[in-house]
């Protein structure tokens, strides 16, 4: 079947479930009524809003110490649903957040936003910004959001916050060593763990912390999520639709919000230990949370130490082959906070600030043998600290619009040292990086209402920033600089939003329970690259009750990074094996990475979805989504393939003929003298450039055409009995094409299922049984097989599956003594069954045997965490 077929079939599949949808509960809703039958006694609050939550068909998020202690009124009657969560929230200072999902999260509210309610200066509830839109109190329905809560991260058993979002489906895993940065074209050296939504690159994947950006690592490429405590995260949103309407830059991919912990009254203690069950890599996590709430304010801090120790090669079968010493995971410690504060000033003002301080040392060994008899061990050692600041003023000038400005101040500083020895550094030879970036940018948003719909109120957003991005970068050999760049940047924007509710629970009609519009409109400038515009338009259309439409098309826009405007700032030149376009062998290939001058890239997305909650199933619900980017110069870094030199219609214009050694001579030479670091020969030979005919750019460039498609599909499912709680998750995506011609004329080739690129399918499915006492949980986590391309022959890779199981005990609800008050023990274990990585062989030394991009050679991993809330 065409592709052209199979996304027609898809279509035309969704359109016939969308109408029998509407066949099956158009009678059934038309007479639903809105309001619920509730018979909830006087109770602790957990049991009451799990009944709340069956009764209603509502997805309701909170967690056991959010509730603990406080009790629920009787609830006897019919209400409707926003009615009788009011009335079973009343007194205890919790106020309620949708998600775009339509999940609804219990979160705490300070003690003169809970007595003034929807007030002049709109607190509590109704001043929340969610991801994905500028306005206040507004919830965007047309926007594809999911949430990981708090209860999601706490149950996951994962000990730092890159193993989260390594997890995720939607996210391909960036590089965790040296040589798997190598080998997936990210220059990975800081050991830096940023999130790259559907692959697109992690440049192209917007990362705020509590709504503001934060400065990038690796060459400004990506934000280092390793760097935000785990401890300090209360919950995430992930947009995945293209965002640059709203946000500018960088959001091509999505958006992901990192929300910490705010409005914490009292103090938790973590401690947590871990190791693998084979091999040597250990894990230990100290980490305090304290917070007070007042009349008016609130201050949440959070400080985390985490030390790992590294994996060898050695304690892994697929890698015990390379020579040693080698590392497959780096040795690191981190330490790492968080504080936020509010204030109110009169019943007009508000102040409020974040900072994140985080400080990484790492250190890898690392040997490979080019030539037998040449063998060369790399040290690499290094440090990371970053500091990021946000401060600003929010201003109610009546009681439907509000003046906000804020500031932020954001650095990145790290140095890598790498020291070489051995056959082609026979005198040892130092290199150090040593990058810094700092962002510094100001923001005014107006907020407010135009007027009054049947269904609400008709939102804008108007607002104005300025950004200024300043790095530099610097390279010595030997303790004698030989690169210096300081680039800088200077962005401008103005923007604009609206919202139009145009049907809603207050006048809807038949066929129309809802139908929301939103628009967004961006214009940015860069001093480097000009100007761009990008809007974004987003319908969502409820015909019955529990079920809703939505679509959206919007355009994307990413500047170069200062470093990828520059060209890479650590080409590389080596000699690999490709396969032999005349023959089955292989042949001498002269790989450079060093690459041309590049454009901004842009892109149009349109987002298409459905949001299902079957009435007759109390508890279920689903969302699937289909997506689909059509990019113009994408920045792109071709992973070496194997078949290159075979198919020359996808790869001819990145591969140069050389007549004969003389001419591969000086092709390496001119690599060397526009910057690269010659590596060696990885063919094994020891030949160099002797009988090499073939030159491969591997360069970063603007690629001709890059074209993307896919679904995503979540289900939840929870229930509540008699002796417990069940709830379930299925999160699964599918990536139906990753459409890329290279260069103007080149035939297009499908990198999805590729070395170096997404697979078609990653699936997580979770699972929980949840009591007074005690609960248990388990993940079952799925990477699709795929084509090995760097590989002789072109062999497949196998799929990867595997489990995670945790237990956690409340030990005050057995032993009822004060010093028990609030402590829980968790035992977890990742990998349970010690799936190993699937093997993949590459064709330079570049290799530990498996795709550090799709798997994980962590093995078994178990952790005992203890927990004290005070």
């Amino acid at each position: 079947m065409s592709k052209n077929r199979l996304r027609g079939s898809l279509l035309r599949s969704g359109a016939h479930v969308g109408t029998l949808c509407v066949a099956l509960w158009t009678g059934q809703a038309l007479a639903q009524a809105q309001t619920y039958a509730f018979d909830i006694p006087a109770e602790p609050l957990s049991t009451a809003l799990r009944e709340y939550a069956r009764v209603s068909g509502q997805q309701i998020i909170f967690t056991d110490d959010l509730v603990a202690g406080k009790s629920a009124p009787a609830l006897h009657g019919s209400y409707a649903a926003d009615e009788a969560l009011s009335h079973l929230l009343a007194g205890t200072a919790l106020v309620i957040e949708r998600s775009p999902t339509g999940a609804i999260m219990v979160r705490p509210k300070n003690a003169e936003a809970a007595s003034n309610d929807g007030a002049a200066n709109g607190s509590g509830v109704e001043t929340v910004v969610v991801t994905g839109t500028n306005l206040r109190g507004v919830v965007n329905q047309t926007d594809p959001v999911l949430v990981l809560d708090h209860d999601q991260i706490v149950r996951s058993g994962y000990s730092s916050t890159e193993q989260l979002f390594e997890s995720l489906p939607q996210n391909f895993s960036s590089a965790g060593s040296t040589q798997a940065g190598f080998l997936t074209g990210s220059n990975n050296f800081q050991f830096a763990s940023g999130i790259n939504l559907r692959g697109l690159g992690p440049s192209s994947t917007l990362v705020l912390l509590d709504g503001h950006r934060v400065a990038p690592a690796v060459e400004g490429s990506q934000v280092d999520v390793s760097a935000i405590p785990l401890a300090a995260i209360d919950h995430v949103e992930i947009l995945t639709d293209g965002a640059s309407a709203i946000y500018g830059s960088d959001a091509v991919g999505g958006v992901v919000n990192i929300i910490t912990k705010s409005d914490y009254d009292g103090a938790e203690t973590l401690l947590s230990g871990g190791a693998v069950t084979r091999g040597s890599r250990q894990e230990e996590t100290i980490a305090q949370t304290i917070g007070g709430v007042w009349s008016g304010g609130s201050a949440t801090g959070t400080v985390q130490y985490q030390n790992r120790t590294v994996l060898n090669t050695s304690d892994r079968s697929f890698s015990n082959g390379l020579p040693p010493p080698s590392d497959l995971l780096p040795e690191d410690q981190t330490y790492s906070a968080v504080v936020n504060a509010r204030q109110e000033i009169g019943d007009n003002l508000q102040l409020y600030s974040d900072v994140l301080w985080s400080r990484r040392r790492f250190a890898e060994v690392f040997s490979n043998t080019e030539a037998p008899g040449a063998e060369d061990t790399e040290h690499n050692d290094g440090f990371s600290e970053s500091l990021n600041l946000t401060g600003g003023a929010r201003y109610a000038i009546s009681p439907k619009w509000s003046l906000e400005a804020n500031g932020l101040y954001s650095v990145e500083n790290s140095t890598d040292l790498e020291l070489q020895t051995g056959f082609y550094y026979p005198v040892p030879t130092a290199f150090s990086l040593q990058s810094r970036f700092v962002e510094e940018s100001v923001d005014g948003l107006l907020n407010g209402s135009l007027g009054e719909t049947g269904a609400g109120d008709i939102s804008v957003a108007l607002g104005a920033s300025y950004r200024h991005e300043g790095p530099r970068y610097r390279i010595f050999e030997n303790g004698a600089q030989v690169l210096l760049i300081e680039p800088d940047r200077d962005v401008g924007a103005v923007y604009g939003e609206m919202y139009l509710p145009i049907f809603g629970p207050q006048n809807a009609r038949p066929l129309l329970q809802a139908l929301n519009i939103s628009a967004a409109v961006r214009m940015d400038h860069y001093s480097d690259f000009g100007s761009t515009t990008n809007p974004r338009v987003g319908v969502q259309w409820s015909p019955l009750g529990g079920l809703s439409f939505r679509g959206s098309y919007g355009t994307s826009f990413r500047a170069p990074t200062e470093a990828e405007a520059t060209e890479n700032l650590n080409p590389v030149a080596y000699i690999s094996s490709f396969g032999d376009p005349n023959s089955a062998g292989t042949v001498p290939v002269l790989v450079g990475s060093v690459g041309s001058a590049l454009t901004a890239e842009r892109a149009r997305t349109v987002d298409a979805g459905v949001d299902f909650q079957p009435s007759f199933v109390d508890g279920l619900s689903f969302s699937f989504n289909y997506y689909d980017i059509q990019y113009k110069d994408r920045i792109v870094q071709v992973s070496p393939p194997f078949n290159a030199l075979q198919t020359p219609a996808i790869y001819g214009n990145l591969v140069t003929s050389l007549p004969d050694d003389a001419a591969a001579a000086a092709y390496l030479d001119t690599l060397v003298a526009a910057g690269a670091s010659y590596l060696g020969d990885f063919t094994g030979t020891g030949m160099g450039t002797t009988g090499v005919r073939y030159a491969f750019n591997a360069g970063e460039l603007n690629a001709a055409l890059v074209h993307q498609s896919g679904l995503d599909l979540v289900t939840n499912y929870a229930r509540n009995f008699d002796a417990g709680a069940f709830s379930a998750q299925i999160n699964a995506t599918y990536i139906d094409e990753i459409e890329t011609a290279y260069t103007p004329g080149a035939s297009s080739a499908n990198l999805v299922d590729t070395f170096g690129n997404p697979p078609k399918w990653r699936v997580r499915g979770t699972a929980t049984w949840d009591t007074a006492g005690w609960s248990i949980n388990g993940a079952i986590n799925f990477v699709g097989g795929y084509t090995n391309t760097a590989g002789l022959g072109l062999p497949p890779v196998s799929s990867w599956t595997t489990a995670d199981f945790g237990a956690r005990v409340h030990l005050d609800h057995y032993f009822p003594e004060d010093e028990v008050h609030g402590l829980t023990a968790a035992l977890s274990v990742i990998n349970a069954f010690d799936a190993a990585p699937p093997f993949v062989a590459a064709s330079t030394q570049q290799t530990f045997f498996y795709d550090p991009a799709n798997a994980n050679p962590l093995g078994r991993f178990v952790s005992l965490e203890i927990r004290k809330t005070w």
